[in-house]
């Protein structure tokens, strides 16, 4: 099933996303409460990822009711001999420090800016990683906002690791990328979101088709990051001189959220998701010496 190969509609409605996943074998069962990645061939635009962070009945669980928690969540606390969710906080030694003045800088908007996405202010993590603790405490508190990172091969600087010793028609010919398009669910549809997406947008959606130049390859240079491993990078950050982390992208959140990336071929390259918030320290040069790599939420 090909999805909208050049272009895709601004509202993506869930009934359409599991359709399209139940035919790339994807149970639905698992949309929109499940993180998943699908392997595309060549030239199809498909879902490659949608993710929440928590089922909304573990969210307002009494955090003492072991039968409200999720399968999961119940799981972890037997295997760990945890009695409840305060036994595992208490092992955990306390909050970390907060920085609110480095997340005012530097972490996305916690309102949400579409209707039916979740307002995170109080979904903080402040447990559960000794990085939190370090840095001024601007990882302190992350919540769950995540976007998209496209790495490449694009010699725009010195060879990253994954880049050296390539054959010159691997490096001229891939990947050829249509657009990348990032949408927000809000309890009923996929809103796409125009400061995650690259590609020509319009009232209708977003489209490009790199043989004629447009979408990414006309776009791509608005969102460049910051390369190494892969030699050039794009992500979807607070780039703007002087913009603060409020100001920029908001990424996805829960209930859930999905990214697009519509490709003639995607060879050498690489298609990942982080933190908004170390989207934006990576991208202005990891001003508090981090970038939030947290390996373990």
């Amino acid at each position: 099933q090909v999805l909208f190969l050049y272009a895709l509609p601004r509202v993506y409605s869930a009934n359409s996303v599991a359709h399209a996943l139940a035919a790339h074998r994807v149970p639905s069962a698992r949309v929109p409460h499940a993180m998943f990645s699908t392997c595309c061939p060549a030239r199809l635009a498909l879902p490659l990822l949608a993710l929440t962070t928590a089922s909304p009945s573990a969210a307002a669980a009494a955090p003492d009711n072991i039968a409200a928690l999720g399968e999961e969540c119940r799981g972890y606390l037997a295997q760990k001999n945890f009695a409840s969710p305060q036994n595992l906080q208490q092992a955990l030694h306390g909050p970390c420090p907060m920085n609110a003045t480095a997340q005012g800088l530097y972490a996305p908007d916690p309102r949400p800016r579409i209707p039916g996405a979740s307002d995170t202010t109080e979904m903080a993590c402040r447990y559960g990683n000794p990085q939190m603790w370090g840095h001024c405490g601007v990882c302190c508190g992350l919540r769950p906002h995540f976007n998209w990172v496209v790495g490449t091969c694009e010699a725009t600087q010195g060879a990253g690791q994954f880049c050296r010793n390539l054959p010159q028609c691997m490096l001229d010919g891939s990947p050829k990328i249509n657009y990348v398009a990032a949408y927000q669910f809000d309890g009923t549809n996929f809103q796409l979101l125009d400061d995650s997406s690259v590609g020509d947008l319009s009232t209708s959606g977003v489209s490009g088709d790199h043989s004629k130049g447009t979408g990414w390859e006309a776009k791509k240079s608005q969102h460049k990051w910051r390369g190494g491993d892969w030699t050039t990078k794009y992500a979807p950050w607070a780039s703007g001189p002087g913009e603060a982390g409020p100001q920029g992208p908001r990424g996805v959140t829960p209930p859930a959220g999905m990214w697009v990336l519509s490709a003639e071929n995607f060879y050498y390259g690489a298609f990942y998701m982080l933190t908004q918030l170390g989207i934006n320290l990576d991208g202005k040069g990891q001003p508090t010496g981090t970038n939030c790599w947290n390996w373990e939420l």
